[in-house]
């Protein structure tokens, strides 16, 4: 999937309009009880950028913007003006980040690097979003409440941090970031364009989808959330903290992979998508009490939902 590293025009995407979006699918039945099953456990935004055409430039602009991309085939940045900083609360439009704002996820695997996230809280809950398109320039990170200078860089287009040495706990950082996105499909069959009069014009609607990420190997968009591609010699037990979908290669046989325990989770949502990416061996899939649910062979794939009764009761699905 091609992803052209530029940012649309602030000055445009400060008129727009948008935010997060689910799938959740509510099956009520005739006594008026009903069970909802999460169809994305991550969220996915959405904008209408058409808002901030102003005048004649502005369509030229966009138009040229448009084009070079070829419709929806290259992706882009886009500055989310109601939410493009770290500060867990947005009182205003604030343009700089905090102190240590966010804590960085471990990349699996390594010791050295970590990935930017934002978690949005509110009561017992919470939501962790991925950030892969920070502003190089305004990040900065913490160990142990103690600012972190040149022994680490980051990647600004996947939001990877990488230490020079591993850092003694987990670091925290703060930043300004830009959501990947690219033109929706309403856009890339028509850019639709009016001539107001002499002085302005408009366009009908220019939507464009937030891209959560490909992983590597795959053609397809995955709407569950961040991926992981690991190889395993030993059982292990995967955990929504790193990524909704998981690509495995184990390295000898009768290993298993294992699922949180569901008591911890909320009930009615899609969390993992599993694939055996190896060659030559299967895994056993099993929930948290090592009872086995399913054998992945080389090349398939499982999907593990949790699902919940009327009576409150949860057990994990694989479908």
């Amino acid at each position: 999937m091609s992803f052209d590293e530029v940012q649309f025009s602030t000055e445009i995407s400060y008129g727009s309009s948008g935010g997060p979006s689910f799938r959740t699918e509510v099956i009520v039945s005739d006594s008026g009880h009903e069970n909802r099953v999460s169809r994305r456990s991550d969220a996915i935004h959405r904008y209408d950028l058409a808002f901030g055409i102003r005048n004649h430039q502005d369509l030229s602009d966009v138009r040229s913007f448009y084009l070079a991309r070829n419709g929806a085939a290259r992706g882009f940045r886009l500055k989310d003006w109601s939410d493009f900083h770290s500060l867990p609360t947005n009182p205003g439009y604030e343009t700089t980040p905090g102190i240590a704002d966010q804590i960085c996820l471990i990349v699996p695997g390594s010791t050295v690097q970590f990935q930017l996230a934002k978690v949005y809280s509110s009561g017992p809950s919470s939501y962790m979003r991925t950030i892969t398109k920070p502003i190089g320039s305004t990040v900065r990170v913490w160990v142990s409440a103690v600012e972190q200078i040149g022994n680490w860089t980051i990647n600004q287009t996947t939001g990877i941090i990488t230490f020079t040495a591993a850092p003694a706990s987990t670091p925290r950082a703060s930043f300004q970031f830009d959501v990947p996105v690219r033109f929706d499909k309403s856009a890339d069959d028509l850019l639709s364009t009016s001539i107001d009069d002499y002085g302005g014009g408009s366009m009908t609607s220019i939507e464009v989808i937030e891209i959560l990420g490909t992983s590597p190997g795959l053609s397809g968009l995955f709407l569950y959330g961040g991926s992981s591609e690991v190889t395993i010699g030993s059982s292990i037990q995967i955990s929504t903290s790193i990524a909704r979908v998981w690509r495995i290669s184990a390295s000898a046989a009768s290993l298993s992979v294992i699922l949180e325990n569901l008591s911890a989770l909320p009930g009615g949502s899609e969390y993992f998508t599993i694939i055996n990416d190896g060659p030559t061996h299967t895994f056993a899939v099993r929930d948290h009490l090592s009872n086995l649910l399913v054998n992945l062979a080389v090349g398939q794939g499982v999907e593990a939902f949790i699902s919940e009764n009327n009576s409150g009761g949860k057990a994990w699905y694989l479908f």
